[in-house]
């Protein structure tokens, strides 16, 4: 008998890309631009818009100036999936999309992130590579944080 699909079956046991299911924003925060995330499980996605807000106005200051400003043009690649991890892109202004390519080049897509979330963390400190790839919905200006 053949054993039905199942991303952890693949050779290494490591999954190709989740399984999505949308997360809507929560009613509160239906007129602030906020992110989708595509997931199995219901995560308070929105929580995490103010990556650095927490930091003091000092401390946001000196994280601006040890990172990189970088711009995207709308439909840009920020990094593909297999890439090594070198930082975190901290999104400052338009939306990034992050998405998972399969093995026959679909792709997936895992989530739409809007100013003052974060991606390309998973790994940034283990030096791994990018399990998906990101790209820009629309004109982005964004902060690189190397490791």
């Amino acid at each position: 008998m053949r054993t039905p699909f199942h991303p952890m079956n693949r050779p290494g046991g490591l999954p190709l890309c989740p399984a999505p299911v949308m997360i809507h924003p929560r009613d509160e925060m239906q007129d602030a631009p906020s992110a989708i995330f595509l997931s199995e499980y219901l995560l308070d996605i929105n929580d995490g818009s103010g990556f650095l807000s927490p930091l003091s106005a000092q401390d946001q200051k000196t994280v601006r100036k040890l990172g990189t400003r970088c711009t995207f043009s709308k439909g840009s690649g920020i990094f593909p999936q297999g890439d090594s991890h070198t930082g975190v892109w901290i999104i400052e202004a338009g939306r990034v999309r992050t998405y998972c390519t399969g093995p026959t080049g679909r792709e997936i897509t895992l989530a739409y992130w809007s100013p003052g979330h974060f991606i390309g963390g998973p790994e940034v400190f283990g030096h791994g590579h990018h399990v998906w790839s990101a790209d820009a919905l629309e004109d982005c200006e964004m902060l690189f944080c190397p490791a």
